[in-house]
Parts: structure tokens; C-alpha cells; sequence
């Protein structure tokens, strides 16, 4: 019983300082924080794919709203400085949570997308090769006529595989990927 005290003066506090000075970074915080639990969660119930594929994208998901959170609040501050430059405290309070709700829309625009494709990938590489040794470079084989680095393939039985997963034949009548 005394901890759902506890819990709801933290509760009720959190909720009057939030009222009092609303920011559009509160609420992309809570829908990012939301994100990070939820779209893992429901990724990893999908019982169609399959379970390799499942665990990166649910990382992967994970780590994006793991960047979004510090992203949006730095953005958010940053954003809010600019009002300083207001002399009239009423104008500069408008200026400041206008200037807050661009900066949290700069970020989901341009920051975020930006850092998720510097972040991400060596990421999820560190976490799933930890330890392996680096993949040694594609062979040719001479018998079958196939160089794998450029895919030049010259057998017939190999052209329609070749295709299916080639970006050479949208001239075939469009991409299949």
C-alpha cells in the first residue's frame, strides 16, 4: 500500500509540472519510450517470420527509439535557446515551446533518420557477429562459369535465379525482389 503512495505523488507531481510548463518534447518522449517496449514486443509474437528475422528487426527497432529519445530532447533544447533572443518574457514563453515543437519535428524529420543510418547497422553488426571472424571475400568458380563479386553469369539454368534477385532486370519487365 505505501508504495502506490509513493507511486502517486511522483504520478501527481510529474503530471502538475507537465501541465504547467507543456512541451511537445514530453509527449514525443513518451510515444518514443512506448515505441521501444511495443514494437519489439509485437515483433517478436509475429509467428510468420522467421526467428533470425524476427530478432534483428526487433533490435532494430529497439535501437532506433533508443536514439529518438536523447535525440528528441537535445533537439528540443537547442531549439528552445533561440527564444532567449525575445526581450518580452510573455513573447519569449510562446517563442520558446514554438521553437521546442520545431525543434522535436527537425529532429523526426532530418536528426533522427540521419543518425539511425550512421548508428544502427554497426550496431546490430557488433551485436550479432561478437566474435566471428571477418567473412573472407567471394571466390570464383571456374567450372561453373560464375564469378560471384560482379555476378556475371553465363549459364542458362542460373539466369533465372539471376534475375529474380537481380536489380538488372527491371529492363525483364520490373524488379522482383
Amino acid at each position: 500500500m505505501a508504495f502506490i503512495k509513493i507511486l502517486s505523488k511522483y504520478l501527481k507531481s510529474a503530471t502538475e509540472k507537465v501541465g504547467v510548463n507543456p512541451k511537445a518534447t514530453y509527449a514525443v518522449v513518451a510515444v518514443a519510450c512506448a515505441n521501444a517496449i511495443f514494437k519489439p514486443l509485437s515483433t517478436m509474437l509475429d509467428k510468420k517470420e522467421k526467428p533470425e528475422t524476427k530478432k534483428y528487426t526487433a533490435l532494430r527497432e529497439f535501437l532506433t527509439e533508443c536514439v529518438a529519445v536523447p535525440t528528441y530532447i537535445a533537439c528540443g533544447q537547442v531549439a528552445e535557446k533561440f527564444a532567449n533572443t525575445f526581450k518580452d518574457p510573455q513573447k519569449a514563453k510562446v517563442a520558446k515551446a514554438n521553437l521546442n515543437f520545431i525543434g522535436v519535428c527537425t529532429a523526426a524529420i532530418f536528426v533522427i533518420p540521419a543518425l539511425c543510418s550512421v548508428v544502427i547497422k554497426p550496431m546490430t553488426d557488433m551485436i550479432y557477429h561478437r566474435g566471428d571472424p571477418k567473412p573472407q571475400p567471394a571466390k570464383v568458380d571456374a567450372k561453373s562459369n560464375v564469378t560471384f563479386e560482379n555476378q556475371a553469369v553465363t549459364k542458362p539454368e542460373l539466369m533465372s535465379d539471376y534475375h529474380k534477385y537481380s536489380f538488372a532486370s527491371f529492363r525483364n519487365g520490373g524488379l522482383k525482389v
